[in-house]
């Protein structure tokens, strides 16, 4: 371009997030670990439904009595739920062996999950979120209900829950 810098559009909205307070038998773990992947599922449902992609996920966890606890990761920005549930830190990702990527295969992969995240919107908007999630959201199902937040009002049509 020239050399000329293009500035970043601003957007309005600055995060898209949901909170849940876990129920007591909820709080290890294992038990935990669906109720974060159907809240981050989501996220990234409104996240699409906005017309956004995201460059950051953050977690906070807040304890009664103790410390507050929190995390955060960069990424590539993107909206895709599968690519947001697949993050992991560089000390814990064994790359493939014989792998070989070219511009052709990421713009097809990408494009496939683009398709998926449309498709799973689609059907849950018609069918109810209980419909099709992915397979750790499988234990939390009751868990994470659709809420009216301060800043959003769920559409009752679309957000069924």
């Amino acid at each position: 371009m020239r050399g000329d810098e293009i500035p970043d559009l601003v957007s309005a909205r600055k995060s898209i997030g949901h909170s849940h307070v876990l129920p007591p038998d909820s709080r290890e773990p294992d038990n935990a670990w669906p109720i974060l992947c159907k809240l981050l599922h989501k996220a990234c449902e409104r996240l699409r439904s906005h017309g956004l992609l995201t460059g950051s996920l953050s977690m906070q966890l807040a304890f009664l009595g103790g410390q507050p606890w929190a995390a955060e990761i960069k990424t590539p920005e993107t909206d895709s739920t599968i690519a947001l549930m697949r993050l992991c830190e560089h000390s814990n990702y064994t790359p493939p062996l014989c792998q070989v990527v070219t511009d052709t295969t990421a713009a097809n992969d990408t494009e496939k999950q683009r398709q998926l995240d449309t498709t799973l919107d689609k059907l849950r908007a018609r069918y109810g979120r209980r419909a099709v999630y992915f397979g750790g959201v499988q234990e939390s199902r009751d868990e994470a209900p659709m809420r009216i937040s301060f800043t959003h009002i769920p559409d009752l049509e679309v957000e069924r829950d």
